[in-house]
């Protein structure tokens, strides 16, 4: 049984992304220092601000849909464990960790429907 992490599972940022966000923060940056210097108007100084924000926002929110994605892949590669098995794993886990979580919540959840049934 091999021991997976939702790491495995997680999605890295594509080079392209990694490049449009550091530009669009590196010229965002500048014209919003050259607006608070007064030398251009204020209003670029505001829609700089605007774009860094929005940018912002959409990494993060790209960010937890991978995470969403990898926890769920997770899930779905110890679906077909026993609770034994499940055991053997929780114990290589650290308590702190979403992997110790994900493993718990299935061994009740497996426990629960066996003893239901």
């Amino acid at each position: 049984m091999k021991l997976n992490k939702i790491n495995d599972f997680r999605v890295q940022p594509a080079w392209y992304e990694y490049v449009f966000l550091y530009s669009v923060t590196a010229v965002s940056s500048i014209i919003l220092g050259v607006s608070l210097l007064n030398k251009i108007s204020g209003l670029y100084g505001w829609l700089a601000l605007i774009l860094i924000i929005s940018v912002s926002y959409i990494y993060s929110v790209i960010k937890r849909t991978r995470d969403n994605r990898a926890k769920q892949y997770y899930l779905d590669t110890i679906q077909d464990y026993s609770v034994p098995e499940l055991q053997q794993i929780l114990r290589r886990q650290q308590k702190n960790k979403s992997e110790y979580m994900i493993i718990t919540r299935r061994i009740n959840y497996l426990q629960h429907t066996i003893n239901n049934h």
